[in-house]
Formats: C-alpha cells, sequence, structure tokens
C-alpha cells in the first residue's frame, strides 16, 4: 500500500481544533463584545493591566468579563482581581481562580460612563489571554 504525504490542511483533526478556536473567538449570539487585550504571559509573576475603556462604555455597559486563554505552559492564568473604576470610587470584584483553557465568563457589572478597568493576573506563564467586554445586545 502506498504512503500518502498529508498536508497540514488536509488532516481532519488539524480542521476540527481550527474550528473550535474560530468558534471560541466569535461572539455568542444576541451579545456585543469588545476585546481589549491580548497577551502573552512572560512570567508567574502578578502583573496588573489598566484598560482605559471609556469610548467603549461611554453610552452603554457591559455586563460581563470574558477571558479566553490557550494555556501554553504547565499553568493557566489565576485572575486575583477585577476593578472598575468610576468617578470617584473603585468597586472590587475578587475572583481568585485559575482558569481553565477556553472561554471563562467572569459576572463583572461594568455601568455606562466607567472610564478604567483593571484585572490583576497571576501565573500562567506561557498562556496565550484574551481580555474581552461582553454585553446584551439592544
Amino acid at each position: 500500500m502506498p504512503l500518502r504525504a498529508w498536508a497540514q490542511d488536509d488532516l481532519p483533526e488539524i480542521s476540527i481544533i481550527r474550528k473550535a478556536v474560530e468558534e471560541l473567538k466569535k461572539c455568542p449570539e444576541g451579545r456585543e463584545c469588545a476585546t481589549i487585550d491580548a497577551f502573552t504571559r512572560t512570567t508567574n509573576k502578578r502583573e496588573v493591566k489598566r484598560y482605559g475603556i471609556g469610548r467603549l462604555a461611554a453610552e452603554r455597559g457591559f455586563d460581563r468579563v470574558v477571558i479566553m486563554q490557550h494555556i501554553g505552559g504547565e499553568h493557566g492564568v489565576i485572575v486575583n482581581t477585577v476593578r472598575v473604576g468610576q468617578p470617584g470610587r473603585w468597586t472590587e470584584h475578587a475572583q481568585g481562580v485559575r482558569l481553565p483553557e477556553g472561554r471563562t465568563v467572569l459576572s463583572v457589572p461594568i455601568p455606562a460612563g466607567t472610564p478604567e478597568l483593571v484585572i490583576s493576573f497571576d501565573h500562567g506563564r506561557g498562556a496565550e489571554v484574551t481580555v474581552i467586554m461582553e454585553r446584551r445586545k439592544p
């Protein structure tokens, strides 16, 4: 029986994986999504990321933060806190959770007019992380 050379795109497993990854990146039906960051963790040390979201949340707020993760090392990232900055005050949403592979939804309300969002990450060296805000379509 002759051996057949397979092109990378011919492998059914790779096609299935690519399709699954593309599905994860899509915004769920009936929702609006705003990607605010995508990065790869280079260390296991604590890292605080600040996001200026004033233009995105000017007219309407968001009702959740979604973290998409591909674990590139031994462990995934830990999200310690999500802080929502409003004029004159901060609201802190403690998380303290190591995220699994894929999509994790954090129920964090972000009211209209919120200028800043701060997320504290730990661990997860090598993880590819995408931070998204979601809300219902009007």
